[in-house]
């Protein structure tokens, strides 16, 4: 199904997850896929309602198996004036967060808006967190603590992480918006950001092009720990609520997956599985996906970098290259994300600058009927 939109391009996208009383009663399956949020280059935040597939074909009295193609107008648009929506999370069904262009953060509550019965369109918060464009927003999806230290389950999160194209990341308290701590300052630029519910850590861009967890949380609060490595800037980093798997997307063109848990022991190897690399070749200028690596382990400072299947076999001219600062443009992997579905889980799609897109099962030999 394709969905056409007149609010120009989206810098990202993000399904609502469902509410409570959506799992309580739920509404038919042929009847929509969800309300989809994108943050807009018009300058506006856009909610749109998908259809579902099968009551498209149902209205059309349409049997083809073809594509669908549907002109969709958004159910609600958010509009700040003087900035643009760079990126967006949820928290709730009824929270959304949102970093703009200007270096600052806008949270709404969507309850009221979304079913139709509010008039208020200003954020609920609106505070400055970093001094350029935001790249990356992430709540930390962890119960608040009372003062006794006991979960308030009821109560949505306050903490979220920030990253902009100075480099900067920031921690913000929603209860304090005002006083932000400084996780890192300055650098190279940071693209994407992610947080992780298994370790109850940040996943951020480190030095040297690797990947940190940033804990949040006694005993281990503050300290960093490197769980994997590309040889080119980090543009994507996705994680998952169903198991600990890692997937980070490079301007290199590959693909790794790392399991947090084993990795996070200060002692012994860490190892990390490069899924595939998109290449381009220098005379023909086609695109390339070279796959069934050998994984690479991280031992202290070391690193032990094995060659990919293709790249073994003599039959094979082309080499894997080494470290190296040019990248083709087209073959930037620009996002990754492990699917919502519980029964999908292990199913990690990632898209690279060519529009060249992948749909990889990366856990256990899946069912037949899957």
């Amino acid at each position: 199904m394709v969905l056409h939109i007149d609010t120009g391009s989206a810098w990202q996208l993000q399904w609502r997850p469902l509410a409570y009383r959506d799992l309580e009663q739920p509404p038919p399956s042929n009847e929509i896929l969800g309300v989809l949020a994108a943050a807009c280059m018009n300058g506006k935040l856009c909610f749109f309602q998908v259809p579902h597939p099968n009551e498209l074909r149902h209205v059309k009295k349409s049997k083809s198996a073809a594509p669908l193609q549907i002109a969709l107008k958004p159910i609600l648009s958010l509009d700040l004036f003087e900035t643009v929506p760079h990126c967006l999370d949820w928290a709730f069904p009824e929270r959304i967060l949102v970093g703009c262009s200007n270096g600052y953060a806008a949270v709404w509550d969507l309850e009221e808006l979304l079913s139709g019965n509010g008039q208020q369109q200003a954020p609920l918060h609106y505070f400055r967190t970093q001094e350029t464009a935001i790249t990356g927003v992430r709540w930390h999806m962890h119960p608040n603590t009372d003062a006794r230290g006991r979960p308030a389950w009821n109560e949505m999160p306050n903490l979220f992480t920030s990253c902009s194209l100075m480099g900067s990341i920031a921690l913000t308290d929603l209860t304090d918006p005002y006083h932000q701590a400084d996780i890192r300052f300055g650098g190279v630029p940071a693209y994407d950001l992610a947080f992780s519910t298994h370790a109850n850590a940040a996943i951020i861009e480190g030095n040297l092009y690797g990947v940190d967890l940033f804990f949040f949380t006694n005993p281990h609060f503050g300290r960093k720990a490197r769980v994997a490595e590309h040889r080119a800037p980090t543009l994507a980093i996705a994680t998952s609520d169903y198991h600990p798997l890692l997937a980070t997307g490079s301007a290199d063109g590959s693909v790794r997956m790392v399991n947090i848990w084993r990795n996070l022991s200060k002692r012994g190897a860490k190892a990390s599985v490069q899924l595939f690399r998109l290449t381009c070749g220098t005379e023909s200028s086609e695109l390339r996906v070279l796959d069934y690596f050998l994984p690479d382990i991280l031992v202290g400072k070391k690193r032990l970098c094995y060659a990919g299947a293709h790249a073994l076999t003599a039959s094979n001219p082309h080499r894997i290259p080494g470290t190296s600062f040019d990248w083709p443009p087209e073959v930037a992997i620009t996002d990754v994300a492990w699917s919502r579905h519980i029964n999908r889980g292990y199913l990690l799609a990632s898209v690279s600058a060519s529009g060249l897109g992948r749909i990889q099962w990366v856990g256990e030999a899946p069912h037949k009927e899957r």
